[in-house]
C-alpha cells in the first residue's frame, strides 16, 4: 500500500492507495473526504501542477517512490491565478535554458576542435593561428550571450523552488492556516490573502513575527528571510 498526503488549508488529509492507482482516482477520494468539488482546486507536486492521468508510481520521485508516500499541496483556484501564470512562464523559461545549454555544449566542442587545429598548424605560420583565435573569441562571446539570455527574462518568471508554503498561527489560537506564496511577493500581498480567509483581523492592529523578529510588510518574502514551511505568528491587538 502507498499513501498520499494532501496539504490543504493548514490541514493534512491522508488517502491510502495502490501504487498503480491513477492520481485522478486518488484525488476523487480526497474530494469525498473534504466534501468539496475538486474542479475548484489546484494540485501541486514538486512545484508543478500534477498530471492526473499518471499513476502514483509514475508521479513519485525516487525518494517518495521508495518510501511510498507523496505530499501534494492543494490550493483554491480562485486564489492562485498568479501561480498558474508563473508555472506556465517558468516552464517556457526552463525549456529556453535547456536549449541554451545545448548550444553552449555544441560551441564548447567547436572550440576544442579549433584549439586542436591550432596545435597542428602552428608551424605553418601565425596568420592562420590568429584567424582561428578570432573564431574562438567569437565563440566565447556567443557562449556568454547564451548564458546571459535566460537572465533577461521577465522578472515575473520564478524558479519552482521559489514557491513556498507558510503557516499562520495567531496568539489567540483562532488562526491556523497555510498559504502558498512566491518568494518575490511582498509580505503585504500574502497578508491580504490571510484577511480574505479571516476578515475579522482587518479590524485589529496586527504584528507578524518570525522566530521572534517583526516581519516588514513591504519587503518580499525572501527579503524577510521566510522559508518554505516556516510558521508566522500573528499578534493582534484589538482597537478600543
Amino acid at each position: 500500500m502507498a499513501k498520499v498526503e494532501f496539504l490543504y488549508n493548514g490541514f493534512k488529509i491522508d488517502v491510502h492507495c495502490n501504487e498503480y492507482d491513477t492520481l485522478e482516482n486518488i484525488i476523487l477520494k480526497f474530494g469525498s473526504k473534504i466534501k468539496k468539488n475538486i474542479g475548484n482546486l489546484c494540485f501541486l507536486y514538486g512545484g508543478q501542477i500534477i498530471n492526473k492521468h499518471l499513476t502514483f508510481i509514475q508521479l513519485a520521485n525516487s525518494i517518495d517512490r521508495q518510501r511510498k508516500i507523496i505530499s501534494i499541496i492543494v490550493t483554491d483556484n480562485y486564489n492562485n491565478s498568479n501561480t498558474f501564470e508563473v508555472l506556465n512562464e517558468n516552464k517556457k523559461l526552463k525549456e529556453k535554458i535547456i536549449e541554451a545549454n545545448q548550444k553552449i555544449e555544441s560551441q564548447k566542442k567547436e572550440i576544442q576542435e579549433l584549439k586542436y587545429q591550432i596545435s597542428m598548424i602552428k608551424s605553418e605560420g601565425m596568420t592562420q593561428v590568429n584567424s582561428l583565435m578570432e573564431i574562438i573569441d567569437k565563440k566565447d562571446k556567443q557562449i556568454k550571450q547564451l548564458r546571459d539570455k535566460p537572465n533577461n527574462k521577465n522578472v515575473n518568471s520564478v524558479n519552482f523552488n521559489d514557491i513556498k508554503t507558510v503557516q499562520f498561527m495567531s496568539m489567540d489560537s483562532k488562526v491556523h492556516f497555510a498559504i502558498a506564496c512566491i518568494g518575490t511577493e511582498t509580505f503585504s500581498v500574502v497578508e491580504e490573502k490571510l484577511y480574505k480567509e479571516y476578515p475579522e483581523y482587518r479590524e485589529t492592529n496586527n504584528v507578524f513575527l518570525l522566530k521572534g523578529n517583526v516581519i516588514k510588510r513591504f519587503k518580499t518574502i525572501n527579503e524577510n528571510g521566510i522559508k518554505n514551511g516556516d510558521t508566522i505568528i500573528l499578534n493582534a491587538d484589538y482597537y478600543d
